[in-house]
């Protein structure tokens, strides 16, 4: 490929202009494209005149100016520099990640590989510092000669790290068995704290056997199955909206802290059970985790919400008809969660197991209420009958 003088002028020593240089020859089919092309480059004037000339940066470009690649001129001949280029990505660009998660990454890349021999694309998870060591790359295959754009799509599985405060996904070139460090292309994400927020700042640390505990059983237990995965996306999507605050205000005030305690020994004692359930039917995971999770939040809802749902009268009067649709509801929510288990539906299974959840905390409450304004009920008739027979 060749280029003509185009018509510029640069004059002075430390003055860039730009100007541009006409394509001649078969550039424009070699590059696979159907456009006429020009080389858009900016000059430095290296003496008094406009002579001397040095080549700052050439980009290759349609007639409209939009820029396709750089490239390199030298001797009135252009050479195509090798690119990569992320033309798109899922999560998008500059969305919040959270530490101690898994993300897939999912990517469509444009590149050029001009060398003869074989080379890779290497794709790379960096944290805090694009220049830092990988935590997770993948290799692609590229053959040489491809002058022409390519795409490709492609993944990445990242586990976010807890000192991470930023993440990088990069995308390095590499001919043949050599290695590079030059990046083509990088894609930045902000990180948030992630995992048991509320229990590290209730405990004082992640290490706490606590902390540990409840780590151990979401990532053990819970993500190791599909509708465990499921139901925590939705979770952290609710959790993670409020509990950095929650967490930096128990943190900073030592009554809070001590009620927090309180609070969350119950919890823990609930999903030590929960671990225990899933433990014994631990051959059918995904069975083990809706009966994990049963126990879990039909517990949660009667510790935490049966006693605040006593007064409410009404309630009493209905009690069997409660238990019935408790049941049924049940019944119900299970034909959706098997329909996503079955065809790995993973937007029906979000919805579905929340769904579960939310109805078990929902009416175990309720049905614990009742149980406990009955107690009351019975046990303030028998005060009254002792203190009648004691004034006889």
């Amino acid at each position: 490929m060749s280029v003509e003088r185009g018509d510029f002028q640069v004059f002075g020593s430390n003055h860039s202009r730009l100007g541009s240089l006409r394509i001649v020859g078969a550039s424009a089919e070699a590059l696979g494209k159907s456009e006429a092309l020009m080389a858009k480059v900016t000059f430095r004037g290296i003496s008094g005149g406009a002579s001397a000339l040095k080549i700052v940066r050439a980009e290759l470009c349609y007639e409209n100016g939009t820029f396709i690649r750089d490239i390199e001129v030298k001797d009135g001949t252009i050479k195509v520099l090798d690119y990569i280029q992320v033309v798109n990505i899922e999560p998008k660009s500059g969305t919040e990640l959270i530490t101690e998660k898994t993300y897939t990454f999912k990517l469509i890349l444009n590149y050029s590989f001009t060398a003869g021999d074989r080379g890779y694309i290497d794709l790379a998870a960096k944290v805090n510092d694009p220049k830092n060591l990988s935590i997770a790359h993948r290799k692609i295959p590229v053959f040489g000669h491809k002058i022409a754009d390519e795409k490709r799509d492609v993944t990445l599985k990242v586990d976010v790290p807890g000192d991470a405060e930023k993440l990088y996904i990069v995308a390095l070139l590499l001919k043949g068995n050599e290695t590079s460090t030059k990046i083509y292309d990088v894609v930045e994400y902000p990180v948030k704290k992630g995992g048991c927020l509320i229990a590290t700042a209730t405990f004082g640390s992640e290490l706490s056997p606590k902390v540990s505990f409840l780590r151990s059983f979401r990532d053990r237990e819970v993500l190791s199955t599909f509708a465990g995965r499921c139901f925590m996306e939705v979770f952290n999507r609710f959790y993670y909206s409020w509990s950095p605050y929650v967490a930096d205000f128990i943190r900073k005030n030592a009554i809070v802290k001590a009620a927090s305690k309180i609070l969350l020994y119950p919890l823990i004692m609930i999903l030590h059970l929960s671990s225990f359930t899933y433990r014994c039917l631990s051959q059918f995971p995904e069975v083990a985790i809706l009966a994990a999770g049963y126990v879990a939040s039909s517990l949660k809802g009667s510790v935490y919400l049966g006693l605040l749902l006593s007064p409410i009268k009404r309630f009493r009067r209905m009690k069997r008809h409660i238990l019935k649709a408790w049941i049924y509801s049940l019944l119900l929510i299970l034909i959706p969660i098997v329909l996503a288990e079955a065809i790995c539906f993973t937007h029906l299974m979000m919805a579905a197991t929340a769904i579960f959840v939310l109805l078990n905390i929902g009416f175990s409450s309720i049905l614990t209420g009742t149980s406990i304004a009955e107690g009351a009920s019975i046990l303030s008739q028998i005060i009254k009958r002792k203190g009648r027979m004691s004034h006889l």
